[in-house]
């Protein structure tokens, strides 16, 4: 942000001319008009000058936060919403927005100090607690066990859950290989998943990826998975609820907590706002989602119900999640590894720095 120099300007109360910083030049040394008293006067002057509007400029950049945005998806609307319904403003709030493409990225630009807030997953959280990221959670601000799913071909099988035809569609060191690997523990548990054959691809690429036949199936997350059926309606979707818990946070570090606590408070408040304005209104909320993501609106409508907008500040069960996450990655062989070469497994006290603040959301 650029600085601008701000002068205050006192009126002559004598032949003279006030400078910025409150020096003063007199037009003639012996003009009697230049008493000790006059000079004290106006000095004192510019000085109280100065401090208000310092203290009003203080007071701005007290209201103004940094927010590496990466509210993608239809589902991640509370962060939409704040901005397209003013909320920010109502609350007095300036927010300044750049465009983050994961979750992973919006997390890393608070670390690097180009964001004071971030909105990241729990798998960013999970991989950046093996560095003691400094990072805290405030809350959540969504969840659902509804937004991942896997594509298989359409059979004569009436299973409830399908096995995947590989080559299988994923995105590598997401949640879609978690999903994966979750929903073939639990449905497939003689299969060793690493026999599989898995194609790394960008989600936005899965499409054309089964379309033209590199990939049979599919793990990816809504909107994708929605996207894909209805493109290719030879697929079979298995949205197993237990696979996958999928939530969104809102983290910042505990340096400029301390330093714009009220900002952060107003930012929270208007997620919460957010949420309920989702929550209440939906008719509203899914117009001004359908305006952002007009793509979407099939998979928004299909699966409305199964997310909950809401701030949460459950943070034991936030831990449980993070660690779940972490688990999962030390047997896909995905977490650093220690002196000894072996892969690290995360514990509770590698986490623990990011519950450890006394913010209470009113």
């Amino acid at each position: 942000m650029n600085k601008t120099d701000s002068y205050v300007v006192v009126p002559n109360a004598y032949p003279g001319k006030i400078g910025i910083y409150g020096k003063v030049f007199a037009q003639e040394k012996s003009h009697s008009a230049l008493t000790l008293e006059k000079i004290i006067r106006c000095s004192v002057s510019v000085i109280l000058c100065s401090i208000l509007l310092f203290g009003c400029n203080s007071s701005y950049k007290d209201n103004e936060l940094t927010l590496a945005d990466a509210s993608l998806s239809w589902w991640m609307g509370a962060g939409i919403v704040t901005q397209i319904d003013s909320i920010y403003v109502k609350n007095g709030l300036n927010v300044k927005t750049f465009s983050a493409q994961t979750g992973l990225e919006s997390k890393n630009a608070v670390i690097s100090g180009a964001a004071e807030i971030g909105l990241t997953a729990t798998t960013p959280l999970a991989m950046g607690a093996f560095n003691k990221d400094n990072l805290i959670v405030l809350c959540s601000y969504v969840v659902s066990n509804n937004l991942l799913s896997l594509l298989t071909p359409k059979s004569n099988d009436t299973t409830l859950y399908s096995q995947p035809t590989p080559p299988i569609a994923i995105v590598k060191g997401t949640i879609s290989e978690l999903y994966l690997y979750n929903y073939m523990a639990t449905n497939f548990p003689d299969i060793d998943i690493s026999t599989l054959n898995q194609l790394n691809v960008k989600p936005a690429d899965a499409i054309n990826a089964v379309k033209g036949g590199s990939a049979k199936s599919a793990v990816m997350w809504e909107p994708f998975v929605t996207m894909i059926s209805e493109q290719v309606p030879d697929l079979k979707i298995n949205r197993a609820e237990n696979s996958y818990t999928h939530r969104m946070y809102i983290v910042t570090t505990p340096e400029i907590l301390a330093k714009k606590r009220s900002a952060i408070e107003k930012f929270v408040k208007s997620f919460g706002q957010a949420c309920d304005l989702l929550n209440e209104n939906p008719t509203k909320g899914k117009e001004i989602l359908r305006s952002v993501f007009p793509p979407q609106e099939s998979s928004m409508n299909a699966l409305w119900d199964k997310v909950v907008f809401s701030l949460k500040f459950d943070y034991e069960n936030m831990k449980e999640l993070i660690l779940k996450d972490a688990e999962i990655m030390h047997k896909l062989k995905q977490t650093p590894k220690d002196k000894a070469g072996d892969h690290r497994q995360l514990q509770v006290s590698d986490i623990e720095h990011y519950f450890n603040h006394d913010f209470k959301y009113q």
